[in-house]
């Protein structure tokens, strides 16, 4: 009989392993239905927890904190000190840096850009505060030069929005998202997809969103049409229009600015009329189909790469690396389910 593991069980529900790790240790962080859910599939599947992989982890969750190693930096270039907080992912990928920086035995500290103080001084305060990495959190603009001279410092960036300097970075893969997001509605039957983006996202994400969904048909992909909504101010009826003259049968949001209650407003039931998927489901949501990021996971290989690094570089990386982040399926409410294809 094949073991069931974890991985077994995250791949019959659609979720990611850490959630279901979660769930089967009463975690708060998982609602209680998700956690019943969970339960329910690891009886009815066989799972048995593996002994020593538990006694592994109470051994490592009973151990001394990994003693002081140096001091890492999270630098951020926004306006003021704590603005770079309302991008939805910053946070998440600070926190997936503090915890695997924390397990490694460094601490991490937020450094602020003061536009005010130019960028020597700035890597010479680095220097004296015994700073030993730098991890560039999201930057403000679609497009962003820093003037910190980083030739000094080991350096990672967090997504794809520092152009200037070129240095290792991470992100998460928004490429692969669109193209599993694209399979996923062609065994649903859809054919004629509507990508809604701002401009701003599509410049900050350098046209990845775009290309993965414009490379869908030429990767062979039986589609009607496909058509690209791109805005500069969020506008509700004129993107119904748009999806009316398109004739459009679902949605690919990479905003999570377009919900039912809108698309219902309009006459349009979810998924009966059209289907609605979600290039970057909200932590929250628990009704729509689509894809979860994993910001977590990315400050975690961000801090991996940014350790493994030379302590004292000379000059900036010949090549720099980029670790991609791949992204999970989430299955919801809000798409036709794939046996449905015939009716399409």
């Amino acid at each position: 009989m094949e073991n069931v593991t974890l991985q077994t069980l995250a791949d019959q529900l659609g979720l990611h392993v850490s959630s279901v790790s979660r769930a089967l240790n009463n975690s708060p962080q998982v609602s209680p239905a998700t956690r019943e859910k969970v339960k329910a599939a690891a009886e009815a599947l066989g799972y048995r927890p593996d002994p020593m992989l538990g006694a592994l982890a109470r051994y490592r969750k009973a151990g001394t904190r990994p003693p002081f190693r140096e001091t890492l930096a999270w630098i951020t270039a926004f306006p003021a000190p704590d603005t770079w907080r309302q991008l939805p992912v910053a946070p998440r990928y600070r926190q997936g840096c503090q915890t695997r920086a924390e397990s490694l035995g460094y601490q991490l500290v937020d450094y602020w850009l003061d536009p005010a103080i130019s960028g020597r001084r700035h890597a010479d305060i680095l220097h004296s505060r015994g700073v030993r990495g730098l991890l560039i959190a999201p930057l403000p603009d679609p497009v962003r030069t820093l003037s910190l001279p980083l030739q000094t410092f080991p350096v990672v960036a967090m997504g794809p929005t520092l152009e200037h300097p070129r240095v290792h970075r991470v992100l998460n893969d928004l490429f692969d998202n669109i193209r599993v997001a694209m399979d996923q509605l062609a065994e649903r039957g859809y054919r004629r997809p509507v990508l809604h983006l701002s401009r701003s996202t599509d410049a900050r994400t350098r046209h990845l969103f775009i290309s993965a969904f414009l490379g869908a048909e030429i990767a062979g992909r039986a589609l009607q049409s496909r058509d690209v909504y791109r805005f500069d101010q969020p506008d509700t009826e004129a993107f119904l229009r748009f999806l009316q003259r398109r004739k459009a049968d679902v949605v690919i949001d990479c905003e999570s600015g377009v919900s039912e209650a809108c698309l219902r407003d309009a006459g349009l039931r979810v998924p009966e009329d059209i289907g609605l998927l979600t290039a970057n489901l909200p932590t929250q949501n628990t009704r729509q189909s689509g894809l979860k990021e994993n910001p977590e996971e990315a400050g975690a290989a961000a801090v991996d790469l940014l350790v493994s690094l030379p302590l004292q570089p000379s000059a900036l990386p010949q090549n720099p690396r980029t670790v991609m982040v791949e992204g999970y399926w989430r299955e919801g409410q809000s798409l036709s389910a794939i046996r449905d294809l015939s009716r399409r």
